[in-house]
């Protein structure tokens, strides 16, 4: 009776991969070898795991079977991926040595509650100094200011106003220089520069709707929204789901957009995707606080993530509830899948739910943002992302809609994220009212674009908190993060798919590019991002670009005048693929790390570089660049947190930082398949820095390294011939996506 309980267990516990073969073929020669294969969902996709029968004599693991196999193109463990929520503490294990605990995917509400693991905070660890912001805030919007009636004192104006409010916007407008003189130049941008925040400001027409809040709804003003609504956009017969934990399809103010037919339940496997408000013990996850209980009232562990996300998207308007969404007349589901285990096909199902009538896929989640862990979709959902872009939408290709992450505080870097960093997905980072980077919103060069949120600091954080719909019917103001960024740039895109239903996934990334500006007019203002401590940089196609804001901020109005005059075909998407070390290289390329000069360490010192070209005769090579995908393999025997990898076109106008410093991680290696790094094909990134450049010259991949690296640490992963440990890039290629026709440029 034990050894069959024994045998139970351990075929519960057998280790099944998710494998992608150069074709069927390719099974049967598994089979041969003693394996189960089962097909997945995806053509030239299965499960493998070894049969009961195969001989106890032999030892060899099934990840070396499949390594040794030269069909097998992909494969990775099917293990569980779990979440964390809003504020729960991190059990995290085997720190040391980089080795990560189960995957988790976290919603990206902003963070800053979270509690950091000891092993960040004791100890000697080896962590690079976060940057000190400087205190300096951007104007919110340029006004024309006013002479005082004083010039020898240029605030005494302001003095006899009595509301607080409009005082301090008087003193904010005023531009005065700092020995208190009045200036009708710029706000002054040095360093020691403090200036008054003013109040945060509704610029929009808060008595358009009867709705409650739509009055604290800021950023409506701020993207054109109104300009669109008055276009008569509303983003009417566009289906858009949320993948999240949940959605209360029974909330007054989304029931009646709320459309059944692209909603399902993953966790619970049925079709409705409302949220479980009980635990296993019948404990209420969501009680009402009031300020009796407010002392005993624990609603982080509520699933409401995903109805908040929904209620930016397509809130009923003119109904008395609540708030108004983007896209108030679009067709608005769920997908609960993130309120249980979740595994590499809950996600891959999630992504091709219903893909030939939904629209726009929004998430608002990804790997955890942390700043130690390099994950993104594992085989099943990367094939998810490729064929939902290829299938979706009859042939149209699905909208995917991710926000860059909350890690930005933890020195996280979205180039370590394989959501945010894919080509297949549209990623916002965001902005505070004032126009700069907030202190959670991660960075790279696959950002696209920017949608404001909340300020998350002490500042105005209160205020600028994102008002949205909740739980048992509620209306709450506590959102805020790149959570609140997704589902906003959705219902944008809804907007624009209304204008023009034609649109393929490409069509709408270039008019996003398009759409996107460092300064936007919105009701009557002029909104623009920090241009002071932002590193923008024009590319050589003429668009201005950093790895914070992407294009800049969305504007609304430009979308959908841009979609209207949208041509009905674009030029057909072209690739080609270039490889490092180059095959037949008449010169012996070597990948080995160059050592500091210097006797003393230094911040940043360039420790390989690396070409590759593009010549006339490559006939698949586009001539006007979309995206640019790297994959590395870099054999790196300490912290890879202490790489930076940047990218440079033949145009030498632009810098891309596909991947920053990330001072938390301590991991071993970027690319290489390991047990505590499952890319087997290398880790992708991609940049939109280079849209609409021309491809043709030589590409240099750059390492950067800093700081001091640790003796004799990790000597098991290669070492030179005087036993120091080996530092290499083993390769890398470069992915071009474009178009042979230069796609439209005024419209």
């Amino acid at each position: 009776m034990i050894f069959k309980l024994l045998l139970l267990f351990i075929s519960i516990f057998a280790e099944r991969y998710v494998v992608e073969l150069s074709g069927e073929a390719e099974v049967e020669k598994l089979q041969q070898l003693g394996l189960t294969v089962k097909k997945a969902k995806f053509e030239n996709f299965y499960f493998v795991e070894k049969s009961r029968g195969r001989s106890k004599r032999d030892a060899e693991s099934l990840e070396e079977i499949l390594a040794r196999e030269k069909d097998v193109l992909d494969f990775d463990l099917e293990e569980p991926l779990i979440r964390t929520k809003r504020g729960e503490e991190r059990i995290l294990t085997d720190r040391k040595y980089g080795r990560r605990p189960a995957m988790r995917r976290v919603s990206r509400v902003n963070e800053e509650t979270e509690i950091i693991p000891n092993s960040f905070t004791e100890g000697p660890v080896d962590l690079l100094e976060q940057e000190t912001l400087s205190p300096y805030t951007y104007p919110l919007y340029d006004s024309s200011t006013f002479p005082p009636d004083d010039q020898s004192s240029c605030t005494q104006h302001c003095d006899n106003i009595a509301d607080l409010y409009e005082q301090v916007l008087c003193i904010y407008t005023a531009n005065c220089s700092p020995n208190g003189d009045y200036s009708t130049s710029s706000v002054d941008t040095t360093e020691n520069e403090y200036w008054p925040r003013p109040p945060l400001e509704q610029v929009h027409n808060t008595s358009l709707f009867n709705d409650p809040s739509f009055k604290n709804q800021w950023r409506i003003g701020r993207h054109n929204i109104e300009a669109a609504w008055k276009k008569g956009y509303t983003g009417k017969g566009v289906k858009v789901v949320v993948a999240d934990d949940g959605l209360e399809r029974t909330h007054h103010d989304l029931e009646p957009n709320y459309s059944p037919e692209i909603s399902t339940d993953l966790n619970g496997n049925d079709s409705d995707p409302s949220p479980e408000i009980f635990d296993k013990f019948n404990g209420n996850k969501c009680p009402i606080c009031t300020d009796s209980n407010s002392w005993m009232c624990d609603r982080r562990n509520c699933p409401n993530h995903g109805t908040k996300c929904a209620g930016i998207i397509a809130a009923k308007a003119n109904n008395n509830e609540c708030i108004v969404g983007v896209a108030h007349e679009a067709n608005i589901g769920g997908i609960r899948m993130l309120d249980g285990t979740i595994r590499d096909e809950t996600e891959a199902d999630a992504l091709t739910h219903r893909q030939d009538l939904v629209d726009i896929y929004s998430n608002s989640w990804g790997p955890d943002d942390t700043g130690y862990m390099m994950d993104g979709p594992r085989v099943l959902g990367s094939a998810a992302l490729a064929q939902g872009t290829r299938d979706g939408r009859g042939g149209k290709g699905s909208i995917f809609v991710w926000g860059s992450g909350n890690g930005a505080g933890r020195g996280d870097d979205c180039g370590a994220d394989g959501y945010a960093g894919s080509m297949y997905t549209i990623t916002f980072a965001a902005a505070t009212h004032f126009g700069q980077p907030p202190s959670y919103s991660e960075k790279c060069s696959a950002v696209m674009s920017t949608i404001y949120s909340n300020t998350g600091d002490n500042g105005l954080a209160g205020a600028t908190e994102i008002c949205t719909t909740s739980i048992n019917n509620t209306c709450e103001q506590d959102f805020g993060g790149t959570s609140a960024v997704a589902p906003f740039g959705a219902g944008i895109i809804a907007l624009g798919l209304q204008a023009n239903p034609s649109l393929s996934w490409r069509d709408v990334q270039h008019i996003v590019v398009r759409s996107s500006k460092k300064s936007i007019e919105s009701s009557g203002h002029h909104f623009r991002l920090d241009e002071r401590k932002v590193n923008w940089q024009q590319n050589d196609a003429g668009f201005w670009t950093s790895e914070s804001f992407g294009f800049g901020l969305l504007d609304a109005l430009k979308f959908i005048e841009t979609a209207e005059r949208w041509p009905s075909v674009i030029g057909e998407q072209r690739h080609c693929k270039l490889d490092w070390p180059p095959k037949n290289t008449p010169y012996n390329a070597t990948g080995e790390f160059d050592k500091d000069p210097r006797r003393r360490p230094r911040e940043e010192f360039t420790a390989k570089t690396t070409h590759l070209f593009v010549t006339d005769h490559m006939s698949d090579c586009p001539f006007f660049l979309e995206h640019v995908v790297v994959s590395v393999k870099i054999r790196y025997p300490y912290k890879r947190g202490n790489l930076k990898i940047e990218l440079r076109s033949p145009r030498d106008k632009v810098v891309s930082t596909l991947l920053d410093y990330r001072p938390n991680d301590e991991a071993a290696n970027i690319g290489l398949k390991s047990q505590q790094n499952r890319h087997l094909n290398g880790w992708k990134m991609s940049s939109v820095q280079f849209w609409g450049e021309q491809p043709r010259g030589a590409w240099i991949l750059s390492i950067k390294e800093r700081q001091k690296l640790p003796r004799k640490r990790f000597a098991n992963h290669g070492t030179h011939q005087n036993g120091d440990p080996k530092r290499e890039i083993i390769s890398w290629s470069l992915d071009l996506y474009g178009t042979h026709e230069q796609p439209p440029v005024n419209l």
